[in-house]
This record gives C-alpha cells, sequence and structure tokens, in this order.
C-alpha cells in the first residue's frame, strides 16, 4: 500500500508522524541524484523547471532542496515550522543556464540555433535573466528573459 492509501484510511494522520517514507522495496527513499541533477539551478540549493510562456518570457518553478528530506522524513513539526533561509534571494536580479525542452521553444516558435545542445537529451542551455521569489514554505518561482 502507498502513503496516500494508507492516510485515506487511517482516522488519524498524526499517526504517521515521524514514519518516513518508504520506496517500493520497504527501505526508506532517498531522493535519486537524477530527478535534481537535471534541473535548472539557480544556487546549489534552488534546482526546478523553467519553460517558455510566450517568445521573449520564460517561467521557472522550482524548490529549496532542503525541503525533500523533511517530506521524506515525514516530521509533522518540522514540515509546519519549517522557514527557508533563501527568502533573501527574493526580487534579486539572477542569471540562470537553463535547460529547456526542445519541444517546448518549438511550441513558441523559438529558434534553437545559437543554444548549446545537451548530449542525449532533448534539451538545450539557455542563457537567461530574471527575479525569483522564495516564499517561507521553500517553494520558488520567478520570470526570466533571454
Amino acid at each position: 500500500m502507498n502513503r496516500i492509501q494508507d492516510l485515506q484510511l487511517s482516522e488519524r494522520y498524526l499517526d504517521f508522524d515521524g514514519i518516513p517514507l518508504l520506496n517500493t522495496y520497504g527501505e526508506r527513499l532517498e531522493v535519486p541524484p537524477a530527478s535534481v541533477y537535471n534541473k535548472s539551478f539557480i544556487t546549489d540549493r534552488i534546482a526546478g523547471n523553467i519553460f517558455p510562456i510566450n517568445r521573449t518570457e520564460f517561467f521557472y518553478s522550482a524548490i529549496d532542496l532542503e525541503v525533500y528530506p523533511l517530506i521524506v522524513n515525514q516530521s509533522f513539526y518540522d514540515i509546519r515550522t519549517y522557514k527557508s533561509e533563501l527568502a533573501e534571494l527574493s526580487s534579486n536580479l539572477r542569471e540562470i543556464r537553463a535547460r529547456i525542452n526542445i519541444e517546448d521553444l518549438k511550441r513558441f516558435e523559438i529558434p534553437i540555433e545559437g543554444f548549446e545542445r545537451i548530449p542525449l537529451t532533448n534539451e538545450v542551455l539557455v542563457d537567461l535573466k530574471g527575479k525569483i521569489h522564495v516564499n517561507p514554505s521553500g517553494r520558488v518561482i520567478g520570470f526570466f528573459s533571454k
């Protein structure tokens, strides 16, 4: 059974406080490195996805990487009281070397010539500038342009 089903069948969600999430083998869930390495980074603690919203602007959706262990460990107190230290980065102009899916660029007729292709992927690297907002829960959003 998975955690969502366990919670749906439970009368008290607090019974799961402090019980870490497990993988299909019953071992503590680990965030696979590949799930982070293929993201666009702003700092070593902010990783996410970026995609075009029109021909000149891009939207960035990311998370403070310190949130992952909170989710896995399932300490409800730690989750409720967590405050990302990265909020100070909000509103500062940032530069990002973004990994962007070629199909996303094609949808807005953005030419891929001149962008560095990432081997063995359907992605290119695009240098962008913009501002981000980090909320206290570690959620990061931003708008960027070339």
